[in-house]
């Protein structure tokens, strides 16, 4: 029992180490995108302000390391010893440096609120994650997928179905609060997800594969929302919007295609093409009334169908 609590403890300030190392590297990029011309001496000054005691040193480190983990090119300018710091692009434009630059932010308001000021009611999750399941087994599929190695699993569906498959690993995706693996399978030749959670058991096999062109992964499942059924051909597809609703459907865009093609105060008419798959069709029906399907027809009675079945259900 001593030495699980002991165990627990040092977990819990390694985590509470690594989380204040992301949330200065946010504060960091954040203040060369916004300062003039900044210098290292600068970003300490700033830190210190907010709290946080470093060196010089210790930020030319992070900015190293930002540079290598966040995908966000920091440029040292001018002449020694007036360097100063300037990030070349917006990190909006990519969406490693979104996810490690949200995560920091919100790992220090947390740890401030909670952990710190022990205000357990200031912050309300209305869309709990799925926790770790499965992400046991990224220490093994990240080697895997970068040399190439192929894998053996044993793979659980919902359906109850048990298999042994060998797979070629390729890129982890999250979608809907879960991870998968995607990955293509030998015994079909075809490229398929497969959720961490519902592999059971996995092995690095002493097998090699060749990657396919076609597996870039700004290729894969491009044409689709999620990962399901993204085979077909993408279709154009107009749907028109009430106006309310139409500044949702455009904070939060259903697909990257989409476009914004007409505008008035009382509504909108938004463009779109991709594969009308299911998690198509479940998006647009989450918005009720407040939307329509404008072409193609056959995207229109697939809605109509559905609507058509559901007030079956409620005779």
């Amino acid at each position: 029992m001593i030495a699980t609590t002991s165990v627990a403890i040092s977990l819990y300030f390694y985590r509470m180490a690594y989380s204040r190392i992301y949330s200065r590297h946010a504060q960091i990029v954040e203040y060369i995108r916004k300062a003039k011309r900044p210098t290292a001496k600068d970003i300490v000054l700033y830190l210190e302000e907010l709290g946080e005691m470093v060196d010089v040193r210790t930020i030319q480190r992070d900015i190293e390391r930002i540079s290598l983990d966040m995908d966000i090119e920091i440029k040292k300018c001018g002449q020694h010893p007036r360097h100063w710091y300037e990030i070349e692009g917006l990190p909006e434009d990519r969406p490693i440096a979104c996810t490690y630059l949200e995560y920091a932010m919100m790992t220090d308001i947390m740890r401030k609120e909670v952990v710190e000021e022990k205000k357990y009611g200031k912050i309300i999750f209305l869309d709990y994650p799925v926790l770790t399941q499965g992400l046991d087994n990224i220490p093994m599929l990240i080697p895997a997928i970068r040399e190439h190695f192929m894998v053996r699993m044993v793979y659980h569906k919902f359906n109850d179905d048990i298999s042994e498959r060998e797979v070629c690993p390729l890129y982890f995706k999250q979608f809907r609060k879960r991870w998968y693996l995607l990955a293509r399978d030998t015994s079909d030749n075809a490229v398929k997800s497969f959720g961490l959670e519902r592999i059971k058991q996995i092995e690095k096999l002493d097998k090699k594969f060749k990657p396919k062109a076609k597996e870039d992964h700004d290729s894969l499942y491009a044409n689709a929302i999620g990962l399901f059924d993204c085979d077909s051909n993408p279709v154009t597809i107009q749907f028109w919007s009430e106006a309310y609703n139409a500044n949702y459907v455009r904070s939060v865009p259903l697909h990257s295609s989409q476009q914004e093609v007409e505008k008035t105060n009382q509504s909108s008419i938004f463009e779109l093409t991709l594969v009308p798959n299911y998690e198509f069709y479940q998006a647009i029906l989450m918005m009720g009334d407040k939307v329509h399907i404008i072409s193609p027809e056959h995207v229109k009675k697939e809605i109509k169908a559905v609507i058509s079945n559901m007030l079956k259900q409620y005779k």
